[in-house]
């Protein structure tokens, strides 16, 4: 069992990640909140082969981790709180593949840890 499966002691299912998707008949799941790049409020502003204020985007995993480096900054704080507010309790969609390196990883992290924790380690 892993921490996105289930809260120990409980029943209550923790916030996953959803992979959108285009095809017929597809739909978003209950209780998600979609985080790609056009809903503008929760999309990862680190696009991959443009300059940044980090340095080059050069991957997917670069993105996610200059997106967890701007969260923790002062620049990201009013996102990250804003985040914790209102993502907590919500699977969190994108069209990135479930495995790849996705910004929606690290909000799953932000929203299922206490709020006084970095985000510091890895998550792809």
């Amino acid at each position: 069992m892993t921490q996105l499966q289930t809260v120990s002691n409980s029943s209550k299912a923790l916030p996953r990640g959803i992979q959108l998707r285009r095809s017929r008949g597809w739909r978003k799941p209950p209780n998600t909140v979609v985080v790609t790049r056009a809903s503008k409020r929760w999309g990862n502003p680190f696009v991959i082969g443009k300059p940044s204020e980090y340095g080059f985007v050069q991957d997917a995993q670069t993105a996610v981790d200059f997106y967890r480096r701007w969260l923790n900054s002062e620049k990201g704080r009013p996102v990250l709180e804003a985040a914790r507010r209102e993502l907590t309790g919500y699977n969190l969609a994108c069209f990135c593949s479930l495995g790849a390196p996705c910004h929606r990883n690290v909000l799953l992290e932000l929203v299922n840890n206490p709020p006084d924790e970095k985000l510091n380690s890895k998550s792809r």
